[in-house]
């Protein structure tokens, strides 16, 4: 079945919803292999803005090992991926770039000042309690100001400690398969003190990444090299609970890595010398009272240093190398609160200041130092049938530049808002759903002083999101329950920070040239059947259909084109069964075709793929002990695609892992 007859298909569906009731929809969510009913029902089935969650069940069940390939499975989601088992991995969602999106993690912002993205690849997907998409900004009014600072956030959590004794405290396995790839994991967590609790998470992973693939412009099997990753990742935690409502905790993580950056494939070299070495280090202090009937408190304090060493041998210069290294570091404060009017209203002010710097050992370079100051005012009111939210942030930043002993100060308000009508008083429950918000990202470090590219002068990015969309769904009393969601969308952007040539095509420039209109259409339906016995099915399907065009200037060749690497169809879905103690999975995901230029021309356009997996696995108990094995086929037609063009993506691959709980 194509594309287009699914689209054909989910908009069957969305009248056929009108028909049939439901009575705990989890309407706004995406989930990937198998469906949750568990979780946060209620504040999903309310969700002002779209948002898409797996959690802890689906998320041990994912293909692969980084939160990328979780994400890969939402809808409006496009992973850049640049090839190779430790290629780096960035996100871009509703066709909007990596630097409009904020990764957080445990509700602390992974923050790059460099380049302005976050590499998913180094967040394991051990030990993940959840991930969660939202278009906008989170709905929880008791969170930094910087979570209201991006056009789109991805919320990554932790298992958090658990003092019931039926908890699994201690986890340890191996994932181990093709490419070389071996990956040991630990984990655990207890009770040291009365109220006080401490955990550690590691993981490590080391891989040839060898594979081959076929050089599409000499149609010759090749070997993919210089793709081995060596990499460890640590973090501890320790907690304590000062009343019901309120705990103190501190939190340190760790990262180093070695690895092979694949070059690009050329006709006649397919060869690369380019290493990168990173070293990131944060540690953060957290405390929080969350009563829900008084003054809600959240302090955050925050310091993290990320070093960065590039080597390219053999470059063409006087010492016969390239070795770069930059090193960046941060200091996060962060107040916030929340206050009751009453039952149906509460305002909220988060305010947050960070300090950010970045030093190279590049001559001449600029050594940027950066204040940026955030502060927002909320409101949420929910009462019957409305959920409605507002927000108003003020963003001031200043840059200063060491080596030039320039500044440059930015200022900018940027409103939201947000509603959730529910249409009907009872069966069938539809709500409708409306979001608007002005944003805007500063230029990066990158963009504005990185050798003779960055441009002192840019202004910020300017971004306006609209959506408008309908939720509903159907449940027989948890024996067969469907949701699903329609939402079409909006996106107008301005001052777009763009790479072009200057006096020549060797010395390029960053500007603000780009003015760019997107327009797009997510479907989203699951699914979830279970009689009762020992069997249980779940299904999940995304369709994202989006025109991300470029009306810079009527009179260039790519105007009204599809922008670079935005597919104009994507595709995601997966189905899951489960018997007594086994289970088995598949998962599909499609892209269509995609430009890598702005002109849209044939010799610029990448082929459309379809990617599969497929997960068995098998669980036991002995004692106290709970057993898990898992068999992995990645591409399991061994299909060569690109997602990045000459940066071809490792073929159909087997992967085990061993797991205890205890």
């Amino acid at each position: 079945m194509s594309v287009k007859h699914l689209l054909a298909f989910f908009i069957i569906l969305t009248g056929f919803f009108k028909v049939f009731a439901w009575q705990e929809p989890v309407d706004t969510v995406r989930l990937g292999e198998v469906i949750v009913i568990a979780g946060h029902p209620t504040l999903q089935q309310r969700s002002p803005v779209p948002m898409q969650q797996m959690l802890s069940p689906n998320l041990a069940i994912i293909s692969g090992a980084s939160a990328a390939e979780a994400l890969r499975n939402f809808g409006g989601v496009t992973i850049k991926d640049y090839g190779g088992i430790g290629g780096l991995k960035t996100v871009m969602v509703r066709s909007l770039g990596a630097n409009h999106t904020s990764v957080m993690l445990d509700g602390i912002p992974l923050n790059d000042a460099a380049t302005g993205q976050t590499d998913l690849g180094k967040i394991p997907l051990i030990n993940l309690e959840s991930i969660t998409l939202f278009v906008g900004q989170p709905l929880h009014l008791l969170q930094p100001a910087r979570f209201y600072a991006s056009a789109n956030v991805i919320d990554i959590r932790t298992k958090p400690f658990s003092p019931d004794e039926n908890d699994i405290k201690t986890r340890a396995g191996i994932r181990s398969g093709s490419f070389g790839i071996i990956n040991p994991f630990f984990s655990t967590n207890a009770e040291v003190f009365k109220n006080t609790n401490a955990g550690i998470n590691f993981s490590y992973t080391s891989a040839h990444g060898e594979y081959t693939f076929q050089n599409p412009y000499s149609s010759e099997q090749q070997i993919r090299t210089n793709s081995d990753i060596e990499a460890m990742n640590t973090s501890v935690y320790l907690r304590h609970r000062l009343k019901e409502h309120s705990y103190l905790q501190i939190d340190a993580w760790y990262y180093n890595s070695e690895r092979g950056l694949p070059g690009a494939v050329i006709l006649y070299n397919t060869h690369t010398s380019q290493r990168l070495w990173n070293e990131d280090f944060s540690v953060n202090l957290r405390y929080e009272n969350s009563h829900p009937e008084k003054l809600q408190m959240l302090s955050l304090a925050r310091f993290s240093n990320a070093w960065l060493h590039y080597l390219e041998k053999n470059y063409l210069n006087q010492q016969g190398q390239l070795s770069n290294t930059f090193s960046q570091q941060e200091y996060y404060f962060s107040q916030a609160f929340v206050y009751p009017l009453n039952s149906d209203l509460k305002v909220s002010m988060a305010s947050d200041l960070f300090i950010n710097s970045l030093d190279s050992n590049l001559p001449g370079f600029a050594e940027p130092l950066r204040y940026s100051w955030l502060t927002n005012l909320g409101a949420r009111y929910e009462r019957n049938r409305l959920y409605a939210q507002a927000n108003l942030l003020s963003t001031l930043v200043n840059d200063q530049a060491q080596q030039s002993q320039s500044t440059a100060t930015q200022s900018a308000l940027s409103p939201s808002f947000s509603l959730a009508y529910r249409l009907t008083s009872s069966e069938p429950l539809l709500r409708l759903r409306f979001m608007y918000k002005n944003i805007f990202r500063m230029p990066t470090f990158n963009d504005l002083y990185f050798a003779r590219v960055g441009n002192p002068d840019l202004r910020p990015e300017y971004a306006q999101q609209f959506n408008l969309g309908m939720m509903a769904g159907y449940d027989r009393n948890g024996f067969l329950s469907l949701s699903g969601s329609a939402d079409i969308f909006y996106n107008a952007v301005k001052d777009k920070i763009l790479a072009i040539p200057t006096q020549n095509l060797f010395v390029w420039s960053m500007q603000n040239i780009g003015k760019v209109d997107i327009r797009g259409l997510e479907l989203q339906l699951q699914g979830q059947y279970n009689p009762g016995s020992s069997f249980a099915a779940g299904f999940f399907a995304n369709y994202t259909l989006q025109r991300a065009i470029d009306i810079t200037r009527d009179n260039a060749s790519w105007y009204r084109h599809q922008i670079p690497y935005i597919p104009r169809e994507s595709f995601s879905g997966g189905i899951n069964f489960e018997y007594e103690n086994f289970s088995l999975g598949f998962n599909s995901l499609f892209n269509g075709h995609r430009y890598v230029l702005a002109e849209n021309i044939y010799q610029n356009m990448l082929p459309s793929w379809w990617h599969h997996d497929v997960v068995a696995g098998y669980q036991f108990r002995t004692g106290k002990t709970i057993f898990q094995i898992r068999f992995e086929v990645n591409n399991l037609l061994d299909r060569q695609y690109e997602v990045i063009r000459s940066f071809p993506m490792p073929g159909r691959g087997y992967f085990v892992r061993v797991e205890a709980g205890f």
